[in-house]
């Protein structure tokens, strides 16, 4: 928790450091939305919203009686979750294939990047299916890693694209 809350203030600080040192407005915005999404995180694990959701739905599908069910369609969601993330990580990449090094855009295209595995690795948690999670919680602990390093990432990313970003352009 404590480390989501340092992210936080990284992506903020970047954002600002973006404004600031006029650069484009696509990148503060970058990291506002950055920003924005560890908030959110936060939110959710204090309040306890995504366990929550978690035990809605599954109380619905009991209701319904098609919660034995739930596999029939956890199955072809999770693979549409793992390929999509895949997608945007690919696309990700190929974006940070175009930047120049020392650029500040080469931290927000390793951020984006980490932000799209998070993103993946969030919807996955959300939909539980049982085979995933075992790759997730079972003895790699898949789902500290993830989560762990990309929010690290991340962070680490708006720190440095900060530092990037107030030097001229003649020291980068």
């Amino acid at each position: 928790m404590k480390s989501r809350r340092i992210i936080l203030n990284q992506t903020l600080n970047a954002a600002t450091i973006a404004v600031r040192s006029g650069r484009p407005g696509a990148e503060s915005a970058w990291w506002v939305l950055c920003a924005m999404l560890f908030l959110a995180l936060i939110a959710l694990r204090l309040s306890g919203l995504e366990e929550h959701f978690r035990t809605l739905t599954r109380n619905l599908l009991r209701q319904d009686g098609i919660y034995e069910m739930r596999r029939d369609a956890q199955a072809p969601l999770s693979v549409l979750v793992i390929l999509g993330t895949a997608g945007m990580v690919a696309l990700m990449a190929r974006l940070h294939l175009k930047t120049r090094r020392g650029s500040p855009l080469r931290f927000i295209a390793h951020a984006r990047l980490a932000v799209a595995g998070l993103c993946g690795l969030i919807t996955l948690r959300v939909i539980s299916f049982h085979s995933v999670d075992g790759l997730l919680y079972g003895p790699a602990k898949l789902n500290w890693l993830i989560d762990l390093g990309s929010s690290l990432i991340t962070g680490w990313c708006a720190y440095r694209y900060g530092r990037i970003a107030r030097m001229p352009r003649s020291q980068r």
